[in-house]
């Protein structure tokens, strides 16, 4: 619930059962999932149960109903929009009117909710893949309303050093640089602060990056852990990680 306090460690308790439907191997996995920061609504995302693309659903968490998914249709030729491969990021903009959303096939989503109240949301694909990979996630993720941060290899073909891109939708999709620190094999997570005063994104060498936002943002190595993180997520202050 956005308007209630900090939750404290005995609070978190399973309220509501959601049903999902499941098939073999991969298909109907779930593998990420975003609250909206301005209302009672989260999105889910992974791949369908009977066939092949990518799934995002938006669910009321107050009326416990899935207001739709994201992409309402689907043309049956191309499968467009949306992503074609398993969903695996899922990130709210700050002021909850976006979603961005990348895939196994390294593709990446920008939906818009119509303005106003209900409808269907719009669509553009903000980046085409980045390489060609067979299993290709770059998690993506807002840094501010109107600016995403990518993940991508530096070089497509080795795969060797990743780094973030920088993309802004303020008058249309255009990439605006990159953040300076280089990551070492695939960046396996990102995450954004509150306030969006700070940023963390893991690779798979193991390090944890924290990011000070700024018009020359800073990074400085939390730790090496040895280990590939899955998943970052900040405290509801932003002091924990």
């Amino acid at each position: 619930n956005n308007q209630a306090g900090p939750v404290g460690p005995d609070q978190a308790t399973p309220i509501q059962t959601m049903r999902w439907e499941i098939a073999r191997a991969n298909r109907g996995l779930i593998n990420a999932m975003a609250v909206c920061p301005t209302a009672e609504r989260i999105a889910i995302g992974g791949q369908s149960a009977r066939g092949a693309n990518g799934d995002i659903i938006l669910m009321d968490v107050d009326r416990y109903e899935v207001e739709g998914s994201l992409p309402a249709t689907r043309d049956d030729q191309t499968a467009l929009p949306g992503h074609k491969q398993s969903v695996t990021s899922i990130d709210f903009s700050p002021d909850g009117n976006r979603v961005v959303s990348s895939g196994s096939d390294g593709n990446v989503w920008l939906w818009t909710a119509p303005p106003g109240g209900p409808g269907p949301w719009t669509f553009a694909e903000l980046r085409p893949a980045y390489g060609s990979r067979l299993f290709n996630e770059q998690p993506a993720i807002f840094l501010s309303p109107d600016l995403v941060a990518v993940a991508e290899p530096l070089d497509p073909n080795t795969y060797a050093q990743w780094r973030i891109a920088l993309y802004s939708l303020a008058g249309g999709i255009r990439r605006v640089g990159e953040l300076p620190q280089p990551h070492q094999g695939r960046v396996s997570t990102m995450s954004r602060s509150r306030d969006g005063q700070l940023w963390a994104s893991a690779d798979d060498a193991g390090h944890v990056f924290l990011w000070t936002a700024g018009p020359q943002p800073t990074a400085r190595v939390l730790r090496h852990w040895g280990r590939i993180p899955s998943s970052l997520s900040f405290g509801p202050g932003g002091g924990l990680l």
